[in-house]
């Protein structure tokens, strides 16, 4: 073979080598992504804000993931959705899931966010209100029927609040705030992260946390449709992996959370340094006393059964399933970051 044909032959050769190269998959540059719709309860807030900053970072890129999200309208809406396999992710609340799946809806909450529940009474600071005790005799503005006005009733059983003494005004979610801040009501149930936004709006106000006074209900989590659990199990492995790493981030960067925010989601982000007191209030509220030293997102046995109980008693929710059919822990990152 001369010269020419020779120096022919080694550059196809070298060409083949690097098409096969440049063919074979290899890990993040390259590699086709799973795609991953996770919707989000309500409108993008600080509450999962994180997920975008961990979007930026590449957290979920790095699990193969090409992670979209979307606003939603309600959790008992994004239950109805997975039940249907409407969507197969979704955030919620995991009280309201709870309600859903004892009546047969195949969905498993995967991953405990916040683990203590925002629900709170917030209450004009001027009439000194301490203790559920001290509602007595005072207005209180909610809507018939809500999940924050029924656990009340097991706040006040377990505090000795007398309710034939407390004032119901009934109100819709929209108007609750105004009607506080105009004096309407004394007072009203809220999530304790929105007291930033309340003092920012001119309100004097104190709260009260129903966790602190005894009742705990589980809150926001990630839920998946039961097909989910057999079918992709390795991507929700690697979602769960990615959501963890999200919010271990997030701990020790939380301006850069309200900033991602405020990337994302303009509109609702307008005030960083409320959103920032809000993001802060959050964090809080990720662990309960028995998920303390645990992985983030485990979920404890002894909250889903309090949870459940207060439902039952409380909430009127009918025959419920043993508490271990709600949840599974087994796709929680053991991973520390």
């Amino acid at each position: 073979m001369d010269r020419n044909k020779r120096s022919v032959f080694s550059r196809v050769a070298v060409l083949s080598v690097l098409l096969l190269l440049l063919a074979w998959p290899s890990p993040g540059w390259g590699q086709m992504k799973d795609k991953v719709l996770l919707r989000d309860s309500w409108v993008f807030t600080t509450k999962t804000a994180a997920l975008f900053l961990g979007r930026e970072k590449g957290f979920f890129a790095a699990e193969g993931i090409d992670l979209s999200m979307e606003p939603g309208r309600g959790s008992a809406l994004n239950f109805k959705l997975l039940g249907a396999k409407k969507v197969l992710f979704a955030i919620g609340n995991a009280a309201t899931g709870a309600r859903f799946i004892t009546e047969g809806q195949p969905v498993t909450v995967v991953w405990g966010w916040y683990q203590t529940s925002p629900q709170c009474i917030v209450v004009h600071r001027k009439l000194g209100v301490k203790t559920p005790k001290d509602l007595e005799g005072k207005r209180l503005g909610d809507a018939p029927g809500s999940a924050g006005r029924a656990v009340f009733s097991a706040v006040a059983k377990a505090n000795g609040v007398n309710l034939s003494k407390v004032n119901w005004v009934n109100l819709t979610p929209a108007a609750k705030l105004t009607a506080l801040l105009d004096g309407s009501v004394d007072a009203i149930t809220t999530y304790f992260p929105d007291v930033p936004i309340i003092r920012s709006k001119g309100g004097s106000v104190d709260s009260l946390l129903f966790a602190d006074f005894g009742v705990n209900t589980l809150g926001t989590s990630i839920s998946v449709h039961n097909s989910v659990l057999t079918e992709q199990a390795d991507l929700l492995r690697r979602l769960l992996r990615a959501v963890s790493r999200t919010v271990q981030y997030a701990l020790t960067n939380r301006d850069d959370v309200v900033a991602a925010l405020k990337r994302a989601a303009p509109l609702v982000m307008k005030n960083t340094v409320v959103g920032r007191k809000s993001l802060d209030a959050y964090l809080t509220l990720l662990h309960t006393k028995n998920t303390k030293g645990k992985p983030l997102g485990w979920m404890a046995k002894e909250d889903w059964q309090e949870t459940v109980d207060i439902l039952s008693k409380y909430g009127g929710m009918q025959n419920p399933l043993p508490a271990e059919k709600y949840y599974t822990n087994a796709f929680v990152s053991k991973a520390t970051f």
